[in-house]
C-alpha cells in the first residue's frame, strides 16, 4: 500500500497569509482606482474653467482729432514698363488730346 503523505507545516497559516495579501491587494487596487478617478474630475473641472472665454469690454469713446498715419518708406514697383495700346491701322484724324475730358457720343479719332 501507499504510504499517506506526511504533514508539511500549518496550512492554516498558508490560508490566512494569502487572505492577507488579497485583502492588501485589494486595498492597493482601490486606492488606485480612487486617484485615478479624482485626478480625472479634477482635470476635468480645471478644463471645464479653462474653456470659459475672457472678454474685457470696453466702452468706446471718440478721438478728439483725427489722427495722421504716417510710415516710413515709400511703394514703388521694383521695375518699370511702359504699356502702350496696339491697334492695326491708321487714325484719319486726332480730335481730342490725351487727358482731355471726352463726352457721351463724342468721337475720339
Amino acid at each position: 500500500m501507499l504510504d499517506p503523505l506526511p504533514e508539511t507545516g500549518n496550512p492554516r497559516g498558508l490560508k490566512q497569509a494569502g487572505i492577507a495579501t488579497a485583502v492588501i491587494a485589494a486595498l492597493i487596487v482601490a486606492g488606485g482606482l480612487f486617484s485615478r478617478a479624482s485626478d480625472s474630475a479634477r482635470a476635468a473641472h480645471w478644463s471645464q474653467a479653462q474653456s470659459m472665454p475672457t472678454v474685457h469690454l470696453v466702452m468706446p469713446t471718440t478721438a478728439g482729432q483725427s489722427q495722421i498715419l504716417t510710415l516710413p518708406g515709400t511703394l514703388e514697383a521694383w521695375n518699370t514698363a511702359h504699356i502702350f495700346a496696339r491697334v492695326p491701322g491708321y487714325i484719319h484724324a486726332w480730335y481730342r488730346d490725351i487727358g482731355a475730358s471726352v463726352g457721351n457720343g463724342t468721337p475720339l479719332g
